[in-house]
């Protein structure tokens, strides 16, 4: 099946608008031609010259990434960093890269599949709702939702550390022995720490906290810091299948590679 890069940047513009991406981020079409035809597509969360490196042995033409690969301007392009050899073997190649960031985080429809409610249904989350509106539509980020029935705390992390992958988890002492209320937020989210104190959640789950930031729960609510990749990486099944139902006979892969650059000793 031939498509154009204008057909796959529609669809997922359908469903996250780049008027919703931060001011601070680089979303949209980074490097390519919309005009373009592409017959193969690969998903990735981070954009590195391995993954550019698979694109080209399984012919894509076109990669969609989670992480803009270029956020401040790039004056040289002399292979002297991953950054400009990712960006050389694209243009070299002729492949395509389309960025949905901030645009996919904020992006809500009435089923409630964007990013963190596709992380919260993985850990049987109900009731969900956005934690902190940031637009007039009640798009915005993170998500409140609940357990069905309380779980242990120490249970209720194992569950975590099955659905991330994680085997290790930066967390607080429980406030709490079971959990009910959880909310949650995909990437670095540490400033929506007081929206989920205020939520009523017995949990917070998300990542980049710094040392001093567990101290801000105030015996408020516990912290689980997942990693920032583990947090956001059910964003390669969020893309598949806003693409594949559209165009389900369309080839769409997701990368096979690991991006993430820390690794558990």
């Amino acid at each position: 099946m031939i498509m154009k890069v204008a057909d796959i940047i529609k669809v997922i513009e359908q469903f996250a608008p780049l008027t919703l991406a931060e001011s601070y981020d680089n979303c949209g079409l980074m490097v390519g031609d919309a005009n373009a035809s592409i017959t193969k597509l690969l998903l990735c969360v981070d954009v590195t010259p391995e993954i550019v490196e698979e694109a080209i042995t399984t012919g894509a033409q076109m990669i969609v990434a989670h992480h803009p690969l270029i956020f401040a301007p790039i004056k040289k392009f002399v292979d002297k960093s991953s950054t400009e050899r990712a960006l050389l073997m694209l243009i070299k190649n002729d492949i395509s890269l389309y960025i949905a960031h901030t645009s996919i985080d904020a992006a809500i429809d009435r089923k409630s599949t964007r990013l963190n409610f596709a992380l919260g249904k993985k850990l049987n989350l109900s009731q969900m709702q956005v934690l902190s509106v940031a637009h007039p539509k009640g798009e915005g980020y993170g998500v409140i939702g609940e357990l069905s029935e309380p779980m242990v705390y120490g249970d209720f992390i194992s569950l975590l550390k099955d659905v991330t992958g994680m085997p290790y988890i930066r967390t607080t002492a429980p406030i709490k022995a079971m959990v009910k209320r959880v909310a949650l937020c995909g990437g670095s989210g540490s400033d929506l720490l007081e929206k989920a104190i205020s939520s009523g959640a017995d949990l917070y789950i998300s990542a980049d906290f710094k040392y001093h930031a567990f101290f801000l729960a105030e015996k408020s609510i516990s912290i689980a810091d997942i990693g920032h990749y583990e947090s956001e990486k059910v964003v390669l099944e969020l893309f598949y299948g806003i693409i594949i139902k559209k165009y389900p006979n369309f080839a769409v892969c997701k990368t096979t590679i690991n991006s993430n650059p820390i690794i558990y000793l």
